[in-house]
C-alpha cells in the first residue's frame, strides 16, 4: 500500500489508542475473484501483536484468510469522516484515519493549517522559515531535514528546535527516504 510519509503514523501507542477507540474496521483481502471487503468489529490484542475479529461463516471472505491470504485492516473515525478535506495537492489529509496491515496511515489533519507563529520557535528559526515561504505546520512537515539544512542560517540547533516543537503536536518532518 502506498503511504506517503506525511500521512504516516508509526507510533504503536497512537495506533493502538485509535484502534481501541474505533474498533469498527474494514477488512480487505484478495482472492482469485479479486478483492473482498467486510465491515467488522476488530479488536486489538496488543500482547499477542494481533488484530482479532469475528466473521460469520456465511461470509465467504474467511476462506481467503484460512488459506493464508494477506489482509489489510482499515480503521476510520466515522464521526469525523465528513470533516475530511483535501490538501492543496488534492489528496485527503488523512484526518481520522488509521490503517493496520502494511504501513500505517496518519492521524493528522487540523495541525496542517496551524500557522508556524503558533509554534514556540526562536526568532532566527521563525524568520528563516518565513523567508523561504513556510507559513503553516503543513508546509513545515512536507520538508526533510536536508531541505531545512539548505536554508541559509538554519543550522542543526534550528532543526532540533523544529523537530521538538513538531513532536509536541505528534508530528515530524518528512523522511529523507520519501
Amino acid at each position: 500500500m502506498y503511504n506517503p510519509v506525511h500521512f504516516r503514523e508509526v507510533r504503536p501507542d497512537v495506533l493502538h489508542a485509535f484502534i481501541r477507540a474505533h474498533p469498527l474496521g474494514t477488512l480487505v483481502t484478495s482472492g482469485q475473484d479479486g478483492p473482498e471487503a467486510s465491515h467488522l468489529p476488530i479488536f486489538l490484542d496488543a500482547d499477542a501483536g494481533r488484530l482479532r475479529c469475528h466473521m460469520a461463516r456465511s461470509n465467504p471472505q474467511w476462506r481467503q484468510l484460512e488459506t493464508g491470504g494477506r489482509a489489510l485492516a482499515i480503521f476510520t473515525d466515522a464521526d469525523r469522516i465528513q470533516e475530511l478535506r483535501a490538501t492543496p495537492g488534492g489528496q485527503l489529509d488523512g484526518h481520522g484515519l488509521a490503517v493496520a496491515g502494511g504501513a500505517p496511515a496518519a492521524l493528522q489533519g487540523e495541525e496542517y493549517s496551524i500557522l508556524i507563529e503558533e509554534l514556540e520557535l526562536g526568532v532566527r528559526s521563525y524568520n528563516c522559515l518565513k523567508r523561504v515561504g513556510v507559513e503553516t505546520i503543513g508546509d513545515l512537515i512536507s520538508k526533510t531535514e536536508g531541505e531545512l539544512s539548505a536554508i541559509p542560517n538554519f543550522g542543526k540547533k534550528s532543526i532540533e528546535e523544529v523537530k521538538e516543537n513538531l513532536a509536541t503536536h505528534g508530528l515530524s518532518l518528512r523522511s529523507d527516504d520519501d
